[in-house]
């Protein structure tokens, strides 16, 4: 089973105020890094040294300089994007700034390369004056000790996420996540990373910054041409089946390990391999429900969905006093859902009483309870931040076996989800792109207020709105999502095939291609 160290952390009482993060301008750090790492992965110790490819100016007038080589290994890659994305700068020197105004420190580098040190005297100064112990030495760990992030259970992980890998024979590896895989539970059991890749030997070797398994030219992603690296393809970090099928998918999970992952969009050519443990945070202000999760078959890339819906990022104040609410997240009755559930499952004292959608002095309670316990700033309010988080933390009561009374469609009660525009921001899709006839494909059904009950799906064809024979199948909904296995009819082959809720304006974005068998 995956497990989480970070889970323990919370953010340095030197830094109260979240630093929200877009996930657009991660992306940019992953090209401008790539752009630059024209020699791959190489390490301190090549000839000539290669760690950083741009220049970073840290709080204390601390920097750091371009190596004399263009080339780069993990840990200096996920820190030089970090301090790229929370800098306003389009070209070097980059000076990454938190929300309250204050550079980031030099210690993040060093904390995220693993290199604190208590023997080393600069290394014991810059610990005492941050009030920071070699529990943070590692990546992503000073994301959430700076509030840049905070923790994610892997099995919750997306894109963008930060994390460390552990391999089985004790090395580690810095990355970013890049796709993942679910189980029939709806939850990760293996993903693709993001990182400078290659190996060590000889000062390092490989393409470098890269999704994991296709640095090496695989997909025909990054190529090599007298002695220099580059990318094939322009943008390069933007989803292709060729990432699906040539990169390289890690799982910590024994029953996953070395047997091929089902329901993917296409095949992938290697088998999972097996990690030790990973670690994962996530940058504030990315909302993991903008990112498709492209393997398992959601139809578009997520730099295009999330450029066409995530809003403006609301910077908070310099004092800070305010919390990022661009646009609310969630209703009041939704609020009070959430929190009434993490009571009821004995995760929250406090009690918002009533569903009744007016915020008063108990749902107030409750939502100063729930900041406390999870490290953030407690003002009551439940902005994008606080937001964010209650709803990866109700997802995973949701899960907890006490939670299945209460989610109950035939139980009356506050729990109900109100059947009114549920379906404006639901998604209904198939968990895979393509199968064969006769095969059972998932249709999964997820999102805010779904109606507790069962819903009616029909089976077509959409270019000619025939329906597919077999009748309507039934859905049942519990909590946020829902998902049943169909089997495909054999007469269909080499076609397309839509689902759609009965009686409501909500289909699948994407058909579902069926191959002959």
């Amino acid at each position: 089973m995956a497990s989480s160290s970070l889970r323990s952390l919370a953010p340095s009482p030197l830094y109260p105020t979240p630093s929200p993060a877009r996930f657009e301008r991660l992306l940019w750090t992953w090209e401008r890094l790539r752009e630059l790492n024209i020699e791959g992965y190489r390490t301190s110790s090549a000839v000539p040294a290669s760690t950083w490819l741009v220049q970073i100016h840290w709080a204390d007038s601390r920097r750091c300089g371009r190596s004399v080589g263009r080339g780069t290994t993990c840990s200096p890659f996920v820190t030089q994007a970090t301090a790229m994305l929370y800098s306003s700068a389009q070209e070097d020197p980059y000076a990454p700034v938190l929300a309250d105004g204050r550079p980031l420190p030099i210690v993040f580098s060093h904390a995220a390369n693993s290199v604190l040190n208590p023997k080393h005297r600069h290394h014991q100064d810059l610990m005492a004056r941050y009030g920071m112990s070699l529990s943070v030495n590692e990546w992503p760990r000073p994301i959430v000790f700076f509030n840049m992030g905070y923790a994610v259970e892997p099995t919750q992980m997306r894109r963008g996420d930060a994390v460390h890998i552990d391999w089985m024979n004790g090395g580690g590896h810095a990355v970013f996540c890049w796709d993942v895989h679910l189980n029939e539970r709806g939850e990760v059991d293996a993903f693709q990373y993001v990182s400078s890749n290659g190996s060590m030997s000889n000062g390092g070797d490989g393409g470098g910054i890269s999704v994991g398994g296709t640095s090496r030219g695989a997909g025909g992603f990054i190529g090599r041409k007298d002695g220099a690296y580059s990318a094939l393809k322009t943008p390069l970090f933007v989803d292709d089946e060729a990432y699906v099928r040539e990169g390289a998918w890690v799982t910590w999970d024994d029953e996953v390990a070395g047997k091929p992952l089902p329901h993917l969009r296409c095949p992938a050519k290697s088998l999972p391999k097996r990690v030790r443990r990973v670690s994962v945070a996530r940058f504030h202000g990315i909302d993991p429900s903008q990112i498709p999760l492209f393997a398992m078959g959601e139809d578009q890339p997520g730099q295009g969905i999330l450029r066409d819906r995530i809003q403006p990022e609301t910077q908070p104040s310099v004092d800070g006093k305010t919390e990022p609410t661009a646009r609310p997240e969630l209703s009041p009755k939704t609020i009070q859902r959430r929190l009434k559930l993490l009571h009821l499952v004995g995760w929250l004292k406090a009690d918002v009483g009533k569903v009744d959608g007016k915020i008063g002095a108990k749902t107030t309670a409750a939502v100063l309870e729930f900041q406390r316990a999870q490290g953030l700033r407690r003002d009551g309010k439940v902005g994008r931040i606080t937001a964010a988080r209650l709803e990866a933390v109700f997802r995973s009561a949701c899960d907890a076996p006490a939670a299945k009374k209460y989610l109950s469609p035939k139980k009356p009660g506050g729990l109900r989800f109100a059947a009114v525009d549920w379906q404006d921001e639901a998604r209904l899709y198939f968990r895979q792109g393509v199968a064969r006839s006769g095969e059972a494909v998932e249709i999964i059904l997820c999102g805010e207020d779904l109606p507790q009950r069962t819903l009616l799906l029909q089976l077509y064809a959409p270019d000619s709105e025939r329906p597919i024979s077999g009748g309507d199948v039934e859905l049942d909904v519990l909590g946020g999502r829902a998902s049943v296995r169909v089997e495909l009819p054999t007469l269909f082959s080499d076609t397309r095939i839509v689902a759609r809720v009965r009686d409501f304006e909500l289909e699948t974005a994407a058909p579902l291609l069926v191959l002959a068998s």
